[in-house]
């Protein structure tokens, strides 16, 4: 079985590198953006298991993000990792705070778990 590759969202390199170096870790191939024009110029649907992203970035929130990814792939699970306060205007996506790497870890193992 192909190793999961995951898109990383976030317009902080440092918190991209730490998310990337946690996914590896499980054993994912992971690919990163810097916001969220660049993450829909690389999306393709069937490309990614995931997504990971953050929700404060410039020019195109990562609410937005999400809208449009599900607007590509609907069923394409969609964690945000942010340390931005918000209200839940989106059922479906899975939510950790930064700087809880691990939780973010435990959210994408049983995004990609088996049905």
């Amino acid at each position: 079985m192909d190793a999961p590759r995951i898109l990383v969202v976030d317009d902080d390199e440092s918190v991209r590198i730490a998310v990337c170096l946690a996914l590896a870790a499980l054993g994912c191939l992971t690919d990163t953006a810097s916001g969220a024009g660049e993450a829909l110029d690389r999306f393709r649907p069937g490309r990614y298991r995931a997504v990971v992203t953050d929700l404060a970035m410039p020019l195109m929130n990562g609410l937005e993000l999400v809208r449009r990814l599900r607007a590509l792939e609907p069923g394409l699970p969609i964690m945000i990792f942010s340390g931005s306060p918000w209200s839940a205007e989106l059922d479906d996506v899975l939510i950790a705070r930064k700087p809880d790497v691990e939780a973010l870890t435990r959210l994408v193992r049983r995004a990609l778990a088996p049905p």
